[in-house]
Order: structure tokens, then sequence, then C-alpha cells
């Protein structure tokens, strides 16, 4: 009944929060950013570029953003609406318009006008996005916070590196020569933490203020620590491996890390571990190598990593594509998709 105390009608309602694979796909001379249905259908949604160096998903599923190159070579950024219906009533017979598909894309619009000499992206769940780049003409690097809506505010900070916002927005996390720095966005009153030591941000958390952190010792030693509010950071693996890549659950209950071991021909390995570094389990991924550049990504509800990765060929041979895997998180048994793809992220549902 509703606040009247009238009779509602009786409604099923189906919710789907599976996020779907991103991937930028090699089309002809150029790319262009596909995406893979639920059915395992892939769909364009954008034009295809000669070359498509970045792409990032909004947090809140309503968007992808994306840098293109030029054929002159400079870079220009975009982002594409995308309409999800991730919450649909079922009717007698099945969904409501279960015909269509339940995504819909608008066509790519412009984030500034520049021709660019680089261009950084990173996203928060609130649909923000924050883009470091810096103008061909006049060379001048420049950052800039665009909501989800309206217009884009300039960010003053100095930087030795690409800044990313957390997650559960508000903050941003700043690369500096001393380590690495919080600053508190507008309309919050400006603040700045320090984290010193020779540290990289390397994967958030979904719990807000949690992160992983890839720290470098002077005997040439990587740890992957684990930092949460209040607390010193806690090592949870150390070694002379080069740690590449990593993603965390929850609030760091669970953590993977994929390490290349050896010299000459090194060789990939996948550990999980708990969030006292305890190993629970580990897989050495022979045959296989991560395409530079690319990240592992998390996903909860199907508890599935994603990442983007080329089979070794031989010593003397270009590297074949690299192809979007799947992998399961917790028999980190690996299920490639029949698709090339140079980068491939995780689309929220919306």
């Amino acid at each position: 009944r509703d606040r009247r105390g009238q009779a509602l009608q009786p409604q099923r309602w189906h919710w789907d929060p599976r996020p779907r694979v991103l991937a930028v796909v090699p089309v002809g001379a150029g790319e262009q950013v596909q995406v893979r249905e639920h059915n395992g259908r892939w769909r364009s949604i954008t034009p295809i570029w000669p070359q498509i160096p970045a792409v990032e998903a909004l947090g809140d599923g309503s968007g992808v953003a994306v840098v293109s190159r030029t054929p002159e070579g400079n870079y220009r950024v975009w982002r594409v609406a995308i309409h999800q219906r991730s919450l649909r009533p079922i009717v007698p017979g099945g969904l409501q318009s279960s015909a269509t598909s339940s995504l819909r894309f608008g066509a790519p619009q412009p984030l500034g006008h520049q021709d660019l000499v680089f261009a950084h992206l990173s996203g928060n769940r609130r649909g923000e996005l924050l883009v470091q780049a810096s103008d061909s003409k006049t060379n001048e690097a420049f950052s800039q916070l665009w909501p989800a809506r309206g217009n884009p505010r300039t960010l003053n900070l100095e930087t030795s590196g690409p800044m990313r916002l957390l997650p559960e927005g508000g903050v941003v996390v700043v690369p500096e020569a001393e380590g690495l720095s919080l600053h508190d966005l507008p309309p919050r009153t400006p603040r700045r933490q320090t984290l010193p030591g020779s540290r990289d941000l390397s994967s958030f958390c979904p719990q807000a203020g949690r992160a992983l952190l890839l720290r470098h010792w002077p005997d040439y030693r990587r740890s992957l620590e684990l930092v949460e509010p209040g607390l010193a950071p806690r090592q949870l693996w150390i070694g002379t491996e080069a740690l590449i890549a990593s993603a965390c659950a929850h609030g760091g209950e669970r953590v993977w890390a994929l390490l290349l071991k050896g010299l000459g021909r090194p060789e990939l390995l996948l550990l999980a571990l708990d969030r006292q570094g305890t190993v629970l389990r580990h897989r050495q991924l022979t045959g296989w190598e991560l395409k530079p550049g690319t990240a592992l990504h998390y996903d909860p509800s199907s508890d599935t990593l994603l990442a983007s990765l080329r089979r070794l060929g031989p010593a003397n041979a270009a590297p074949p594509p690299a192809q979007a895997v799947l992998i399961d998180a917790t028999s980190l048994q690996l299920h490639p998709l029949q698709q090339v793809a140079t980068q491939t992220i995780w689309l929220p549902a919306g």
C-alpha cells in the first residue's frame, strides 16, 4: 500500500547488476570502442579513428570518455553518452521491451576544441571526468574536471605524473616528487594530505578510502601495500619480481597481483592474496603476457577479473594482437574471449 493506504498493483522487476566488457578493437587501419552485450554480441559505440590511446568508463555507467588520435598526430577527447536499462519490469510473457537492446548510445561529443599533445583520463562513480592534457599550440599543460553535467573547472595543481580521482569523489590523488598527496576538490575546503616515500598508486578498492600502492625499495625490490584511512600502509607482498597490475575486492579482503618473473623471456604469475598477505592461490599464466599499459579489473557481481592479454610468439617475431580475457577470480582459470582488443575495461551497470 502507498502512504495514503491505497493498494498498489503487485509488480515484478528484473535487475541485472553485471557490467559489460568495453574494448578498444582494431578495425581496418584504425580502432574503435566496442561493447560486449550479455548475449555475447559486440556492438560499436564510436567511429573508427586512426588510434585510441585511452578509454575511461564513467563510474555511474552514464558514458565513456575516449582519447582519439588524428591523422596529423594530435589528440582529441570525446564523451559518448550511454543509456542503460538495468532495471526493467517483468510482464506476462517476459521482460518489457525484451526484443530491443538495453543499451543506447549517443554521438561522440568533443570535450574542448584543442588539438592536444597528450591526454590522460580519470573518472569516478559520480560520473565526473578529470582530463590532464597539453595544448599543441601553446604547449601549456592543464587539468580540467568535467562534471556529469555542465561546464568544466580548471584545477591548479602541480603534479609529477597522471592524477587519479578517488572513486567516491571529492578528492584527487596527485603524484609528487616526495610521494603521493590527496587534494580535496571544490566545493570542499582546500586540504592536502601527503604519504611520503617512493610509491605509485596501483589500483583502488571498491570500499571508500582503500587502495593498493606499489612501493619501490632502494635494493630494487617492490612491494604491494594496502592503504586504509587512519592506518599505516600494510604490506601484502614484497619481492624482486615486477608488479605490473593489481585489483582489489571490497576493502581489501581479497587482492590480485600480476607479477613478471625472470629475465630474457619473463613469465606471468597471478597471485590471489588475503588482507594479511597470505597467498590463497597462484597460477602461472604460461604463454601469455599483459598488454603493456593496460590494467587488471575486478567485477564483484560475477567474481571475475578482466585483462587484455596476448600470447607469446617467437622471440624474433612481432607480438601477436592482444585479446580480451576473463579470469575466474577464485580458481584463476582463464577464459579468453574471441575478440582482439588492445584495451579492456568494465562498463558499470547504470
